[in-house]
């Protein structure tokens, strides 16, 4: 298992658990990562508001938080321990991997791994054109360096490669004009995090990110709408209540 963050846990304690004869968890660094910057964010008003906070402000904090790496529960942490065929390698980071006839090697500053198979859980990148379905569309698609630049000290391409969104989680254009279709294309996924920190993928997140979601979706739905809905108020004619009026009064007075 390469990775040290949850899900990598998670995988490792899968594989125990199915039957694997042992299993070596790699982790490049020295220490694996025991705190949970997610943890601190999830109260309501940086899960509510963070979207509404300038460009820098959101780069600082979500730089810091996804170069942190993510923790890991206890209770994922035990599932692996609790076996005695499951083994922790601090301090591994690949140096190479190479095919075998009997399976895979990687090589680390620890030694050569011998392996069946390898599960790899080393983290996100972004490539939309990676994508089939945003492949014709992913070199207009507007990503956070195109619309910010960070001081030197705080620079990172990777995290300068993800979706640059609108408030309803929307795809927007890098040239305007070129793709207006996008702006019908929301994002609701680990690639909304630098828009809207803890969002898509946050288990935490979901009782602010999806209303934020939905209250998007509707209103774009409404605006798209609104020469029909203006047509359909002015022709709009049920009556609310049924009045009865009594015959006009004949005759002179008595």
């Amino acid at each position: 298992m390469i990775g040290a963050g949850a899900s990598a846990f998670d995988n490792a304690a899968a594989a125990l658990e199915a039957g694997a004869s042992e299993v070596h968890l790699l982790c490049r660094r020295a220490e694996i990562q025991v705190i949970q910057p997610y943890r601190w964010l999830t109260f309501r008003g940086f899960l509510r508001h963070f979207c509404d906070l300038d460009d820098a402000w959101r780069w600082r904090f979500m730089r810091a938080v996804l170069e942190m790496r993510e923790g890991f529960p206890q209770a994922t942490y035990d599932r692996c321990v609790r076996h005695p065929n499951f083994y922790l390698q601090e301090g591994a980071p690949i140096e190479a991997a190479s095919e075998t006839t009997r399976g895979v090697e990687l090589q680390t500053p620890r030694g050569v791994f011998a392996a069946d198979f390898v599960i790899c859980g080393t983290g996100i990148d972004m490539n939309f054109a990676g994508r089939p379905e945003l492949r014709n569309c992913a070199a207009n698609i507007a990503v956070w360096a195109d619309r910010y630049q960070p001081p030197p000290d705080e620079r990172s391409p990777r995290l300068g490669r993800f979706p640059y969104l609108a408030d309803d989680y929307a795809l927007m254009e890098r040239v305007a004009g070129e793709t207006p279709w996008i702006a019908n294309i929301h994002v609701f996924a680990i690639a909304s995090t630098m828009s809207f920190g803890a969002s898509g993928s946050s288990i935490n997140a979901m009782t602010t990110a999806v209303p934020k979601l939905v209250h998007g979706l509707t209103r774009g739905l409404f605006r798209a709408d609104i020469e029909r809905h203006w047509a359909s108020f002015k022709a709009y004619d049920v009556p609310q209540a049924v009045v009865e009026r009594s015959a006009p009064a004949t005759g002179g007075a008595p």
